[in-house]
């Protein structure tokens, strides 16, 4: 039994709703003693309520968001697409591509990076490999596309969303979020995808490893 099993036999009950704009979900409280578990059972890892969809990257690869992507690993992720009408994606990726030279060499190793269509129909892993090659992006950056109701459901389960229907139907109200996240601590938090590159990284150091944490 691997790890998503397990969690998933522990945690038991229906999936946890959708993580919602700049939540910050505290690590994962151990069940380590009989008075805690006789309040409520262990959490459910925050990752397991994700759904583990198919998608494609650029270099029209499949691979399975939780198997492949999320599993035991850290990571951030926002939403795009390449059509974007309002001009804002192009600009959160340049900026994304800032905090990709200041993941340095970590970037691909212990840390990934994950934009996700919005517009899976139009964003072809040919049109997404072309479009990443203009923002010089690096291996450990992925872009990826999918079915478009996989898309969909991964959206909401994701937190980029808006209670509002009118706003939540268009396109560019998701893609000002960058959600960070790191499987093996449960760990997720938002934060504005167009905040400095250094704010972002701060940020980042409430998500990462211990031994990597800076705060400054």
């Amino acid at each position: 039994m691997d790890r998503r099993e397990a969690l998933q036999t522990i945690g038991g009950g229906a999936l946890l709703a959708g993580i919602g704009p700049f939540t910050f979900l505290s690590n994962t409280v151990e069940a380590n003693t009989n008075i805690a578990l006789s309040i409520a059972p262990q959490p459910r890892a925050t990752s397991l309520s994700l759904p583990n969809v198919i998608l494609r990257n650029q270099n029209n690869q499949k691979v399975r968001l939780y198997d492949d992507l999320i599993k035991d690993k850290i990571f951030i992720i926002n939403m795009f697409f390449i059509g974007c009408t309002d001009g804002k994606c192009p600009v959160v990726t340049s900026n994304l591509a800032r905090v990709q030279k200041l993941f340095g060499d970590r970037l691909g190793r212990d840390v990934f990076m994950y934009s996700i269509s919005l517009a899976p129909k139009h964003d072809t892993p040919k049109a997404l490999k072309k479009y990443a090659a203009h923002f010089g992006v690096k291996p450990g950056w992925s872009f990826l596309t999918g079915d478009e109701n996989d898309i969909e459901r991964l959206r909401r389960k994701l937190g980029f969303w808006s209670p509002d229907p009118v706003r939540d139907a268009k396109k560019t109200t998701h893609t000002g979020l960058v959600m960070m996240g790191n499987d093996r601590l449960d760990r997720w938090m938002g934060t504005p995808a167009l905040a400095k590159p250094t704010a972002i990284m701060r940020n980042f150091s409430y998500i990462d490893e211990p031994q990597n944490q800076n705060f400054a």
